[in-house]
C-alpha cells in the first residue's frame, strides 16, 4: 500500500577546483523519485528531470556546492572506491533543511551510480513510501519475512529521535498537569471563600427547605461556570500566544527555518476545556459539600 522506487547507494570523492570531498552518491529514477520523497520540492536550481540533460549529470546539496565553489554547469570529477573515475556536470542544487544531507549528498541517475559501483543493471536499495506512515513498521516486517531482505522502517531509523520526542512529551504533559493542579487550587480557594461569605444565605436557603443536595449543586454549578469562563479566556489567550510565537523569526547554526512551527488543533482546545471543567468540579465539590452540611440554626446564632 504505497509507492516504491529503486536506487543505488554509493560513496565517491568529489573533486573540483583543487578541493576533494567525500560524498554520498545516490542513484535515482527521476520518474518515480517524486512519489517516495520530497526532493523535487527542495530543488533550488534545476529539477529532477535536469539529470537527463547530460550523460553524467549530478544534483548537489546547496551547502556542498558552496563548499566546492561549484555552480550549475560546472564540470566536476567523481572517483569511487572501486577505482572508477568520471566527469560529471552539475545540473541543479537542492536544500533539504538537514545540514548533514545538504553538505554531503549528491544525486545522479541510476546508471551513473551503477557505473561508479561497477554493478551495471544492479540496485542495492528500494525505498518505499507507505500510504499510512504509521504502518511502516508492520510493512517493513512483512517485507523482511516475505523476501529475506533487510527492511528498515522510519521508526527504526529514527528511534533515538522518537525516544527524545517521547521524553519531551512526558515533560510537557507533566508541566501542563502541574499548571492545571495550581489552577484547581485557585478554583478551590475561590469556592471556599464564596462559601464562607454566603453562610447567612445558605442558612436562609436551608431554613426555607432547600436540601443538602440542592445547596451542593449550586456551588458545583458555580465552579463549572468559573471553569467555563477560565476556559473561554484561555482559548482566546492561547490562540493569541500561539499566533505570536508563530510570527517570531529566528535563525540557528543548524537550521535555516525562520519561523517556529506551530500546530493549531481544535482537539487540543477541547481537551484543555475538558480538563479545566473536570478540575473545577473536583475543586468545587469539597467546599460545596462543607456548605451543604452547615446547620442553619448554628449559622444564625453565630452571625454578627
Amino acid at each position: 500500500p504505497g509507492a516504491l522506487t529503486a536506487s543505488v547507494q554509493s560513496k565517491a570523492v568529489l573533486r573540483f577546483a583543487g578541493r576533494n570531498l567525500t560524498v554520498a552518491i545516490i542513484g535515482i529514477d527521476p520518474r518515480t523519485e517524486s512519489e517516495v520523497s520530497t526532493l523535487a520540492s527542495h530543488m533550488r536550481q534545476g529539477s529532477l528531470n535536469s539529470l537527463y540533460r547530460s550523460s553524467h549529470a549530478i544534483l548537489l546539496g546547496d551547502r556542498l556546492a558552496a563548499k566546492l565553489g561549484a555552480r550549475v554547469n560546472s564540470n566536476i570529477t567523481l572517483a569511487s572506491a572501486q577505482g572508477i573515475s568520471m566527469n560529471a556536470t552539475v545540473v541543479g542544487t537542492f536544500h533539504s533543511g538537514f545540514r548533514a544531507t545538504d553538505e554531503t549528498t549528491g544525486y545522479v541517475l541510476l546508471r551513473t551510480a551503477q557505473i561508479l559501483e561497477r554493478q551495471t543493471g544492479i540496485i542495492n536499495e528500494i525505498r518505499i513510501r507507505t500510504n499510512d506512515p504509521m504502518q511502516a513498521r508492520l510493512i517493513s516486517e512483512r517485507i523482511g519475512e516475505q523476501t529475506g531482505y533487510k527492511a528498515i522502517s522510519w521508526q527504526e531509523a529514527q528511534e533515538d529521535l522518537l525516544s527524545a520526542i517521547t521524553l519531551r512529551n512526558v515533560l510537557m504533559y507533566t508541566i501542563v498537569g502541574a499548571i492545571l493542579l495550581v489552577a484547581s487550587f485557585g478554583t478551590y480557594n475561590i469556592i471556599s471563600t464564596i462559601t464562607h461569605e454566603k453562610t447567612r444565605d445558605i442558612a436562609i436557603l436551608k431554613s426555607l427547605g432547600f436540601r443538602d443536595r440542592t445547596i451542593r449543586s449550586i456551588f458545583i454549578i458555580e465552579a463549572l461556570f468559573i471553569g467555563l469562563t477560565g476556559a473561554a479566556f484561555g482559548w482566546v489567550l492561547g490562540y493569541l500566544l500561539t499566533r505570536g510565537l508563530a510570527s517570531l523569526e529566528f535563525k540557528t547554526p543548524f537550521s535555516d527555518y525562520n519561523h517556529l512551527p506551530v500546530l493549531y488543533s481544535l482537539k487540543h482546545y477541547l481537551l484543555a476545556t475538558a480538563v479545566a471543567l473536570l478540575s473545577s468540579v473536583v475543586a468545587g465539590y469539597f467546599p460545596a459539600r462543607a456548605a451543604a452540611r452547615l446547620h442553619p440554626v448554628d449559622i444564625i446564632r453565630g452571625a454578627t
